[in-house]
């Protein structure tokens, strides 16, 4: 484009020039009382075309100096003096025409640089942040190439929609409600949003949202300037896990030696004062029973140690369909989910780099957490799927679901909804999916119930598996 701007600019530069020798021979050739030289200002309307904003000068004087010369050439002719009064006419014209042309360059070039200037600073500003635009009633009516990146959505599936089409579940619906009622005001809104991408996966921005407004000040339209921050999330969550821990680990290590070792001592005690008992008294009932709620505290602080004290990832390439198999063959076998059924879907290559023994005690806890859902009775689907470099593992279950605004807690250690729970089966998992550098969410299912879903690596990062 620019090339053809500069060739439109030399030929009409040239055919300016040209002209005023044309009109000069014409304006020689006719009566000078012709006023053949008023052709002289089309010509200079031909430095409209060129940048160099003098050029309208110099073709005015050019003009008017050949204008006096021809004048000069008719002299003795009869009707000088009306001739001299149409030259002086036609010399006011040219230099007026050529005032208005050097006024319109001026006024071009600082359009023009004003232009450049805007799309220098929206250049910069799609080189770094997320961009859009939505209407009144939050329908996007512009996106950038950044914004598409991280949403992984196509321009054309996001225009027309709202925002919701990239809701993630996290934020409550005060938060959102918040957030228009500040912008439907006038009032400029900041914060951090978690989204998910087209392909689930999830994604923080730091967002301004700028309402432009009508002279009444009422609202017609709302930019929304994102940037984003979830490598910042996810090392600020990082760092917070690592603090908990470590008062976990100091904890932990107290209870190992002051509370499971007690615990073994007095459940051998129990079990050899009820072999001392005659059989079926109520003696032995009590001791069965104070054996079974001392095993249940085992449970908890296993559990506790299990979360607090992870071990060394230990890297092998498996092929995780099968692994699956395993899992659900020796979930089969709890005699509390015989009536639970796991279906196993997904075709393709899932072969991926995992530590098996983590990997079995997370995939084992989800499935049983599904079948407690269930109340252990109905289908577990266990999907497992390659997309892109990711093994994607779901497990989905037809039970009550979890409320939206709980899906963010429930990886949360000692956060549980059930009765009775440590809760710290879920955080677990989570350490070890995290461990596997993957990621992992609860999302609620069609129908009913939930689906657990957790993206693999194919390939561990190198520090790792060394």
């Amino acid at each position: 484009m620019a090339v053809v701007v500069r060739l439109v600019a030399r030929r009409a530069e040239r055919l300016a020039w040209g002209g005023l020798a044309i009109v000069f021979a014409l304006d020689s050739l006719f009566n000078v009382r012709d006023n053949v030289a008023l052709l002289y200002v089309p010509l200079l309307l031909l430095a409209l075309a060129v940048p160099r904003r003098r050029l309208a000068m110099a073709l005015a004087a050019a003009a008017t100096a050949l204008t006096v010369l021809d004048l000069g050439l008719s002299l003795g002719q009869t009707g000088l003096e009306f001739a001299i009064f149409n030259r002086v006419i036609t010399v006011c014209v040219l230099w007026v025409v050529a005032a208005a042309v050097v006024t319109y360059r001026v006024a071009a070039d600082e359009h023009l640089e004003s232009l450049r200037t805007l799309e220098n600073m929206q250049h910069a500003i799609d080189q770094s942040a997320i961009v859009a635009t939505t209407d009144v009633s939050g329908r996007i009516k512009f996106v950038n190439q950044k914004f598409c990146e991280i949403s992984k959505y196509p321009p054309e599936a996001l225009l027309g929609q709202d925002h919701r089409v990239l809701n993630s579940g996290l934020h409550s619906k005060e938060f959102m409600r918040t957030l228009w009622r500040t912008i439907a005001q006038g009032h400029v809104w900041r914060g951090e949003i978690r989204n998910r991408a087209r392909d689930g996966s999830l994604y923080w921005v730091d967002t301004t949202i700028v309402p432009f407004l009508e002279a009444s000040g009422k609202p017609w339209q709302y930019m929304a300037i994102r940037y984003d921050i979830t490598a910042r999330k996810l090392q600020e969550q990082r760092l917070q896990d690592q603090a908990a821990l470590a008062a976990l680990g100091e904890f932990s290590a107290v209870v190992a030696h002051e509370v499971r070792n007690p615990l073994a001592g007095i459940r051998n005690g129990v079990q050899i004062l009820a072999s001392e008992l005659p059989g079926g008294s109520d003696g032995v009932s009590l001791a069965e029973e104070i054996v079974a709620r001392i095993d249940a505290l085992n449970s908890v602080v296993g559990d506790l140690l299990t979360f607090a004290r992870p071990r060394e990832f230990r890297s092998a390439e498996v092929d995780v369909r099968a692994f699956l198999s395993q899992v659900a063959a020796a979930f089969s076998q709890d005699p509390a989910m015989s009536r639970v059924s796991v279906d196993i879907t997904g075709a393709g290559d899932a072969t991926s780099e995992v530590d098996v023994d983590q990997l079995r005690l997370a995939v084992m806890n989800l499935l049983v957490n599904a079948g407690q859902a269930m109340h252990g009775e109905g289908i577990i689907t266990l999907g497992v799927d390659r997309v892109g470099d990711d093994c994607v593992i779901t497990i989905g279950d037809r039970g009550p679901g979890i409320a939206e605004e709980l899906r963010a807690k429930i990886f949360e250690p000692f956060f549980t909804t059930k009765a009775r729970g440590t809760g710290l089966g879920l955080p677990t998992v989570k350490r070890v999916i995290d461990a596997h550098h993957g990621t992992i969410e609860m999302v609620g299912r069609d129908g009913g119930g939930a689906v657990v879903r957790i993206a693999l690596p194919v390939r561990q990062p190198q520090s790792i598996v060394a």
